[in-house]
């Protein structure tokens, strides 16, 4: 391309320079607008920062804006700015607005690692708030770990030798085992620590209804 005084494309460049210069002052005139309203704006009682914020704020989703949020008050909480983070703050909810359970979800997608979990125990039952593996987040009842049933027989012996087993962090065959101690300790169906979404559900289940079937020492159930 030749480029020079005179030539089409020195009187086409010559014609971005002029556009870009009459943009400028546009941005210019608009600029000194924004800074005169802005001081009106204060003179009216209202503070130029936080509407400067609120502006960022509104050109995010919502979502956007939750996740920032939440993100900056860890920060602050990190700095010793903040006395609670917000997952802390919502935490304390839990005993009387059951919405709270829903905020807690929503804050773990930032503040859980991929397989982490937190149980809460501020509320009336203890809620476990935990990230899976594909980064979905959930929120249950949290139940402590049964302790061993008594009077079993020599093979349940052996399962009692296992110890106490972790409710939250059990494998099937453990919350299979976890059934049989609920039946042999005279628990309900009902009283289940796992969701029915859950395979644990079932494995906790089937052991359970198993164990109620099972003879004991000295005669049948």
């Amino acid at each position: 391309m030749s480029m020079g005084k005179g030539t089409a494309a020195g009187k086409k460049l010559s014609e971005f320079i002029t556009e870009a210069e009459r943009i400028d002052q546009e941005k210019k005139a608009l600029g000194d607008e924004l800074k005169a309203l802005f001081a009106a704006a204060k003179a009216g009682g209202f503070d130029p920062a936080t509407m400067r914020r609120v502006l960022r704020l509104r050109k995010l989703e919502a979502n956007e804006r939750d996740e920032a949020e939440a993100l900056l008050a860890t920060y602050l909480h990190a700095l010793g700015m903040a006395h609670e983070t917000p997952l802390a703050k919502v935490a304390g909810l839990l005993s009387f607005d059951t919405a709270a359970r829903d905020e807690l979800v929503k804050l773990a997608k930032d503040l859980l690692p991929d397989g982490g979990e937190i149980v809460f125990k501020t509320g009336p039952v203890p809620v476990r708030l935990w990230k899976d593996e594909k980064g979905r987040c959930h929120a249950e009842d949290w139940h402590p770990p049964l302790p061993p049933a008594p009077g079993r027989d020599d093979e349940a012996g052996a399962d009692r030798a296992l110890g106490p087993i972790d409710v939250d962090a059990a494998t099937p065959a453990e919350a299979a085992e976890l059934g049989r101690r609920a039946a042999d300790a005279g628990a309900a169906a009902t009283d289940n620590p796992y969701e029915r979404a859950d395979p644990r559900f079932e494995a906790w289940e089937a052991a359970f209804f198993a164990a109620l079937k099972k003879p004991k020492r000295g005669g049948a159930r």
